[in-house]
C-alpha cells in the first residue's frame, strides 16, 4: 500500500495548514543588508547574502518549470541567463494537497514552477569543503526547501560544510504513471519526482565547487520520504557516481509500488477527471490536478518499479553492488507512531489476541504468538506495546535490514533517537521520540514553532551538538566520530552497535531491544519492506 493510502487513512491529507507561520526572521531576513555575492553556475549567475557569518542562496534553477508540455516529463535543463539572478527569497513550494504538520511550515505558497534548489556555505572560496543535500519528507506528496526546520546556516556554521536542500514534484506531479496513456514522452512520468532529484544532484556535481564545495565529497541525507529517496539513489545506477555517502533518518524502503498499481491509481484519477489521455491532463491547471489528487486520495505517493527508472528493488542492487556502495548512517527514533497518535489522533485501540493474531500473521507466520508475547511483556501499557511494534515494522527493523546488508560492503553506523519530547500536541498526548523528532538537532535549528515539538532548550542536553557534528563529521570523512560524539563503532552482525541519542548521556549500546528485533528474525526482508501500510489496520478498531 503507498504512503499516500497511509497517510489519507490517518486523515493527514486535506487538512488545512494550521503550522504555516515561519519564524518572521527567517521569512524575511532578505531585508538583511550585506554586500551582494554573485557567484557563476551552469546556467548563468546568482546574487545570494551573507547572513550569520554564512553565505545563503536561495531558489536558484537546476531546471525549467515543469509546465505546459513539460509536466509529467523528466526535467529538463533551464534557459540560460547572462545577469545576475536574485537568490535571497525561498521560491514556492511543489504544488501539494496541504496537511496539518507541525514540522512543516510555508508550504501553502506553492507552484509547478518549483524545481529550484538553497546553498549555504561557509565561503565561496576553492576550500573544498564537504557537501550535504538533504532531501525533504513528505510522503512524496507533501514537503518543501521552504520549511524553516532545513535551514542549513548552523549546519554549515559549525560544520565548515556546504548544505543544498532541493525540492522535486510531488504526487501527481511527480509519480503520476501515465507510460499506458500517453506516447512515449510519459515513459518516465512515475518517478518524475525522482527524476527532478536526480537532476538536482548532477546541478550539485557541475556547480558547487564554485560556492566553496568539494563535489567529489557529497553525501546526500533524507528523512522519511526524503530517507526512502537515499536508499532509492543508492540503488539506482542513474545516481551512480553523484554522490559517496549516505544518511537516512526514519526512511521507508516500502515506498514503492508496482507498475500496475501504479496505473490502477491513474486510471483512477484519469476516470474521476472524465478523461482518458495524459496529453489531455497536461492541459488542466494546476488547481485543478490537486482537487483531483485530494478526491482519489491515494496512489501517488510511491516510486514506481516501471522498468524504465527503477528495474529491481534497492536493496537488490546494493546487495549486487550493481552501484557503487557507500558510507551509510542509518536509523530511526524510539516512538515514530507517536508522530501520528500526538498529532492526528490516530486510535490505538485495545483488541483481543486472537484479533491481532489475525491481522500480522499474514506477515509474521507461525511466530506471530511469539512477536505479541514479546512487545506485551516489555511494555507497560498496550498502547506503548503497539506503538512500538508499529514503529519497528515501518522504521527499525526495515533499517535495520539495509545496515545488515551495508555493513558487508562499506562503514555502517546505526543510531536510535531515545531524546522524548515532553511537550504535548492537539491531541494532549507528549510526542516523545516521535517521527522527525531528529531533524531540529541535525540541522541546528531552535526557532519557536520547533521549540513547540521538541521542548525547551534546557532539556537536550548536548543532543544538538552531538547530532549535528555527527552528521558533518560523517559527511567530511565517512566516520561519524570525533570530539564532540561519544565513541559510535561500525554497525555489524555480530555486535549490532547503535548509537542511543539521548538528552542525558548518548552512548553506543551493543543490540538494543534485540528481543524485539530477534522475532522478526524469520519474516522476509520483502515482506517487511511491503508493510508499509500495515499499522493503519492495526491500531485502529475498523479493517
Amino acid at each position: 500500500m503507498s504512503s499516500r493510502c497511509w497517510l489519507c487513512c490517518f486523515g493527514l491529507i486535506g487538512i488545512p495548514m494550521l503550522f504555516a507561520t515561519p519564524s518572521p526572521l527567517m521569512a524575511q531576513d532578505f531585508l538583511i543588508d550585506g554586500p551582494p555575492l554573485v557567484v557563476k553556475t551552469t546556467y548563468g549567475p546568482v546574487e545570494g547574502q551573507k547572513i550569520k557569518d554564512v553565505q545563503v542562496f536561495r531558489g536558484i534553477p537546476f531546471a525549467a518549470p515543469p509546465v505546459g508540455p513539460l509536466r509529467f516529463r523528466p526535467p529538463v535543463a533551464p534557459a540560460a541567463w547572462s545577469q545576475p539572478l536574485a537568490a535571497k527569497v525561498r521560491t514556492p513550494a511543489c504544488a501539494q494537497v496541504l496537511y496539518y504538520d507541525p514540522t512543516e511550515n510555508s508550504n501553502d505558497v506553492m507552484s509547478e514552477d518549483c524545481l529550484t534548489l538553497n546553498v549555504w556555505t561557509p565561503a565561496t572560496d576553492t576550500n573544498a569543503r564537504p557537501v550535504m543535500v538533504f532531501i525533504h519528507g513528505g510522503a512524496l506528496v507533501g514537503g518543501s526547501a521552504r520549511n524553516t526546520w532545513y535551514d542549513g546556516t548552523t549546519l554549515a556554521k559549525r560544520g565548515d560544510v556546504v548544505v543544498v536542500t532541493i525540492q522535486y514534484r510531488l504526487g501527481v506531479l511527480g509519480f503520476l504513471e501515465l507510460a499506458k496513456f500517453g506516447d512515449k514522452d510519459f515513459a518516465e512520468s512515475g518517478n518524475a519526482g525522482y527524476l527532478d532529484q536526480v537532476a538536482a544532484l548532477e546541478w550539485v556535481q557541475k556547480n558547487i565547487g564554485n560556492f566553496g564545495g568539494d563535489p567529489k565529497n557529497v553525501t546526500i541525507f533524507g528523512e522519511s520520504a526524503g530517507g526512502a529517496s537515499v536508499y532509492a539513489h543508492m540503488g539506482n545506477p542513474r545516481s551512480a557516481g553523484l554522490f559517496h555517502k549516505a544518511i537516512i533518518e526514519s526512511g521507508v524502503p516500502g515506498e514503492f509500488c508496482t507498475m500496475q498499481e501504479a496505473t490502477t491509481e491513474a486510471q483512477k484519477l484519469l476516470t474521476a477527471a472524465s478523461l482518458n489521455t495524459a496529453e489531455q491532463l497536461q492541459k488542466l491547471s494546476m488547481e485543478q490536478l490537486m482537487r483531483l489528487e485530494d478526491k482519489t486520495a491515494e496512489g501517488f505517493g510511491c516510486f514506481v518499479y516501471d522498468n524504465a527508472v527503477f528495474k529491481k528493488t534497492p536493496l537488490d542492487v546494493i546487495a549486487a553492488s550493481e552501484t557503487p556502495n557507500v558510507p551509510l548512517i542509518v536509523g530511526s527514533n524510539l516512538d515514530e507512531i507517536r508522530y501520528w497518535t500526538t498529532m492526528d489522533a490516530l486510535p490505538v485501540v485495545q483488541k483481543t489476541n486472537e484479533a491481532l493474531e489475525n491481522q500480522l500473521r499474514p506477515l509474521v507466520g507461525a511466530g506471530t504468538p511469539q512477536l505479541l508475547e514479546t512487545y506485551m511483556k516489555d511494555y507497560p501499557t498496550y498502547y506503548d506495546a503497539m506503538v512500538t511494534l508499529a514503529g519497528d515494522i515501518s522504521f527499525r527493523i526495515p533499517s535495520i535490514r539495509l545496515a545488515e546488508v551495508n555493513s558487508k560492503r562499506q562503514p555502517t553506523f546505526m543510531y536510535l533517537l531515545m531524546y522524548r519530547s515532553k511537550t504535548r500536541g492537539q491531541t494532549g498526548l507528549e510526542y516523545g521520540s516521535a517521527h522527525s523528532m531528529e531533524l531540529p538537532f541535525v540541522f541546528g535549528v531552535e526557532y519557536p514553532d520547533v521549540l513547540v515539538v521538541t521542548g525547551p532548550k534546557k532539556e537536550w542536553g548536548t543532543l544538538m551538538e552531538e547530532m549535528t557534528s555527527a552528521w558533518t563529521n560523517f559527511a567530511r570523512s565517512g566516520d561519524p566520530n570525533g570530539p564532540d560524539v561519544p565513541r559510535w563503532p561500525h554497525y555489524d552482525y555480530d555486535k549490532r552497535s547503535t548509537m542511543e541519542f539521548t538528552a542525558q548521556q548518548s552512548k553506543a549500546v551493543d543490540d538494543p531491544f534485540s528481543a524485539e528485533r530477534l522475532v522478526w528474525t524469520d519474516v522476509p526482508t520483502k515482506k517487511i519492506f511491503d508493510a508499509l501500510g500495515l499499522f493503519e489496520k492495526l491500531l485502529p478498531e475498523e479493517n
